[in-house]
């Protein structure tokens, strides 16, 4: 019984520095002019493979729902240095695509609105 007891012991204190490795940035991107649609992105670096990735989602407040498909977009790294940019590279490359979809909506950089909510460095 002591064996089975010291075993669960060992993996409830180990159990909170086995989180996964692929942590996701979280922002806004802005709101259009009329306040119907909003865009936010959430980038990050694929757990395993350590690919930057990026999706952006278009809300309709409207209706409550996703306005179309998110865009999407994983970035396969081939050379050594374009590791160290991690997620900057895939917004960099998907800077076009993504400018297309804000002037479809009418998103506007500057409408962010307010933060009510601020995530911590290790929230999960």
């Amino acid at each position: 019984m002591k064996k089975y007891i010291l075993i669960i012991i060992f993996l409830l204190t180990f159990a909170v520095y086995a989180f996964s490795g692929d942590i996701s940035d979280y922002s806004i991107i802005g709101f259009s002019e009329d306040g119907r649609y909003v865009a936010f992105e959430y980038t990050g670096v694929a757990d395993g493979s350590a690919f930057p990735y990026i999706y952006v989602h278009i809300y309709d407040c409207e209706k409550h729902e996703l306005a179309e498909e998110p865009y999407y977009l994983i970035v396969q790294i081939h050379e050594d240095e374009d590791f160290k940019k991690g997620s900057s590279l895939a917004q960099n490359i998907s800077y076009e695509d993504i400018m297309k979809i804000k002037e479809k909506y009418g998103i506007v950089d500057t409408c962010n609105g307010a933060t009510e909510m601020h995530k911590f460095r290790f929230d999960y």
